[in-house]
């Protein structure tokens, strides 16, 4: 035997030595190591087989990959490790984290089997050969702490493949229900959202003892909130004595701070770690706190303080708003101030506590009803506040400026609205609306800085402004007029696009246009959890956007509501004109407004046809040939001369349901 082939012989001697007795016993300090740092990663052990049993060949810790405690191996056609098969072979992954209370989406992907149990419960159980395929599988932790996730998987042949990854649905997917996972409350309540915007349904609501954080560059909860880009609402009473308080925030970066509904600190910009104060004259008894914060990039941190810093100063005596001649009154049978009205009257006051009456049972419904009253007053150059009290929605324009918006549906609420007067005769307009259950509608004001006049109103006026201008828009799949929830709320612009516009506030909607980056919006409102805005489109449509790729400023709860189904409109009876369209080489007939609809057929280049109406949205023409066949066709294949809103709407079966103005 020669000298290198003793060299060879010898090497190869101690690399077995070194796989057999070294590697076992190293192999045991990384468990021992695990043990004590599972917060950091995955304790792992493979088999030599497809079925976990026997000895094992390989176990030891494995590092979390950039922080992030998800499960990603791919292998594809190589081993594991070098002790480990590149074929037929098993293994576990097993860990402790820490995680908030909330329901969970675990989805898991495999080639091949694979299994999933969290804290002992087996959520997903797909122990088959199988290409790479994606299984879900859901766990609801009932409290914050350790949560034991453990994983098995087997790869029988050619390509291998694990990951595991998982997010807080707050109770079911939230895109298919909206339900919040509700935890038990007792002191701060904190939504928490992956957004800047505090817009949709929360990632994770949890009971926070203080808002008293300093994340810097960690994430709140990494389980279910992202490390930058993130905003948080948090919400408490308060039972306070009467006196002067002083509250407040330090934070990096932007802040909003509310005291039963008034805007206290607006500080909603990038901050370096920046302290705001604001002091609340209080009479004593409970007080709704609302603190709204983002973290754009970087440092992250939130805090909260008050402190009684003086004694409670009396207001002024609040004058109700009455006297002679009176408020110009008009009632309709709708929540929108939609069509004529169906009383018109004159009320010597904006005072009213229906309960679960009706303003006038005779012609006006005990719910979903709104009023409008004008009015005009005189008086002298000053400081003043209004105050509405309602349930629901109000508005309140002063001086033909609107200073009170709160159009949605709550409770009996008060909110407030202080503006400069020059003097002389001042316009004033309140606008109501009731949903259901109790109806209340009150207005008072009181001057500031002087006595105020004995009898503010002095003149009636009947139309105050139009505070709006009417307009059809497509709501829940119908047409509804909402002239008086269509009001012109605020202007936006698009800051991350092109972006699509949708016929509802859903990704799953059907898709009606799209909006440049840059793009100027008019926004009339908002859906009920306020991540999706109604604005207009350049054709005179409206439609809804996500509220994210805007500038939108502002506390969005303070804009309608817009997706509820207001008044329909009325039913029309189909018109005789023709209507000529010209269309593309691709312009094929369906039996119903969308692509997965069967062909009937294909239009003959730039033939006329008759146009019979459109679809809800506007994106699909119903027409009739020459020959007398009829179907659908998108609006995209074809040239017309004429508003498409102007035509009635028709479902698949061709029946008359309505039509746009």
């Amino acid at each position: 035997m020669d000298r290198v082939t003793t060299i060879v012989k010898t090497k190869q001697l101690y690399t077995y030595l070194f796989i057999l007795i070294v590697l076992p016993l190293l192999t045991a300090a990384n468990v021992q190591l695990a043990q004590g740092q599972t917060a950091d990663g995955w304790t792992a052990t493979f088999w030599n087989n497809t079925d976990l049993v026997g000895g094992p060949v390989l176990q030891h810790f494995e590092h979390d990959v950039n922080h992030s405690p998800e499960l990603n191996r791919e292998w594809d056609q190589r081993p594991p490790w070098p002790t480990v098969n590149q074929d037929q072979f098993s293994a576990r992954y097993e860990r402790d984290l820490f995680m908030q209370p909330g329901r969970y989406r675990f989805v898991a992907k495999a080639d091949d089997g694979v299994r999933v149990w969290v804290n002992g419960e087996l959520i997903i159980d797909e122990w088959i050969d199988q290409v790479t395929t994606g299984y879900i599988g859901h766990a609801d932790i009932k409290r914050a702490g350790n949560v034991n996730i453990r994983v098995e998987y087997y790869d029988d042949r050619h390509h291998a493949q694990l990951n595991l990854t998982w997010r807080n649905i707050q109770g079911t997917d939230a895109v298919l229900t909206g339900r919040i996972y509700e935890p038990t409350i007792s002191d701060w309540r904190g939504e928490y959202f992956n957004n800047r915007a505090v817009a949709g349904v929360p990632n994770l609501v949890r009971n926070d003892a203080s808002i008293n954080f300093d994340w810097n560059l960690s994430s709140p909860a990494i389980e279910a909130i992202q490390q930058d880009s993130f905003s948080v609402r948090w919400t408490r009473s308060l039972n306070l004595p009467a006196g002067r308080y002083t509250f407040t925030t330090q934070t990096d970066d932007g802040v909003r701070l509310y005291a039963n509904g008034q805007l206290l600190i607006d500080q909603w910009q990038n901050l370096d770690n920046r302290q705001h104060t604001a002091e609340l004259n209080h009479g004593g008894g409970w007080v709704n706190i609302k603190m709204e914060y983002f973290d754009d990039i970087g440092a992250a941190r939130a805090k909260l303080d008050w402190e009684k810093t003086g004694d409670y100063t009396p207001q002024p005596v609040v004058a109700a708003v009455t006297g002679a001649p009176t408020w110009h009154a008009e009632y309709f049978n709708n929540t929108g101030l939609t069509g004529s009205p169906v009383l018109v009257r004159q009320d010597p006051a904006v005072n009213f506590d229906w309960g679960f009456n009706s303003p006038h049972p005779a012609r006006l419904t005990r719910e979903a009803f709104s009023a409008r009253w004008s009015g005009m007053m005189e008086l002298p150059a000053g400081k003043y506040r209004f105050t509405t009290t309602s349930d629901d929605g109000v508005r309140l324009w002063v001086n033909n400026q609107q200073i009170i918006n709160k159009w949605r549906n709550s409770s009996e609420f008060s909110y407030s609205a202080e503006v400069d007067l020059p003097g002389g005769r001042v316009p004033v307009k309140m606008e109501y609306f009731n949903a259901e259950k109790e109806a209340v509608a009150k207005l008072s004001l009181e001057r500031l800085d002087g006595p105020l006049p004995s009898q503010p109103l002095v003149a009636t006026v009947e139309n105050v402004g139009a505070g709006g201008r009417g307009r059809s828009v497509e709501v829940l799949g119908a047409i509804h007029t909402i002239e008086g929830a269509l009001t012109e709320q605020a202007k936006a612009t698009i800051v991350s696009g092109p972006i699509n516009v949708r016929a509802k506030p859903s990704m799953l909607s059907e898709k009606i246009g799209r909006l440049r980056l840059n793009s100027a919006l008019t926004v009339y409102g908002r859906n009920s959890y306020g991540n999706w805005l109604l604005v207009d489109l350049a054709d005179g449509r409206t439609g809804w956007i996500s509220r994210i790729y805007t500038d939108l400023v502002g506390d969005v709860s303070d804009l309608p509501d817009v997706a509820q189904p207001y008044a329909a409109a009325p039913t029309v009876q189909k018109g005789g004109s023709v209507s000529v369209v010209r269309q593309s080489e691709h312009a094929v007939l369906h039996d119903a407004p969308n692509l997965l609809a069967n062909r009937l057929g294909q239009m003959p280049l730039n033939s006329p046809a008759e146009v019979l109406g459109r679809n809800k949205f506007g994106t699909w023409l119903k027409v009739e040939l020459a020959d007398g066949d009829q179907g659908w066709v998108s609006i995209l294949y074809v040239t017309t001369e004429f508003a498409i809103k102007s035509l009635p709407i028709l479902d698949a079966d061709a029946e008359l349901t309505g039509e746009g103005s």
